[in-house]
């Protein structure tokens, strides 16, 4: 699942991911990581990286969809979140070797 648009957005800005690496002083492989939602960037970076492209930091982020609907449900009472009818990942139960 898609949680960022870093790379849509790089791309339509004409920045290539090195130069975004250099600009914020990390390496191109972790910048990859974030364009490739591998991993999610802490939000002081991405706010970072909407500064760099000159974006308001919402155009970097997708907003969270449970089957087409936003996952807050206005009709519920208090705006309660929707279920989002994913499982939770269990913790590893064998040792590590």
């Amino acid at each position: 699942m898609n949680m960022n648009r870093i790379k849509e957005v790089l791309l339509s800005k004409g920045i290539s991911q090195s130069e975004l690496a250099r600009r914020l002083g990390k390496t191109f492989n972790m910048v990859n990581l974030y364009a490739s939602n591998k991993v999610q960037p802490p939000l002081p970076v991405l706010y970072r990286i909407a500064e760099i492209v000159n974006v308001d930091v919402r155009e970097l982020l997708i907003p969270n969809q449970v089957k087409g609907k936003p996952v807050f449900d206005e009709g519920k009472e208090g705006g309660k979140p929707a279920k989002s009818g994913r499982k939770q990942k269990r913790a590893r139960t064998s040792p590590k070797r």
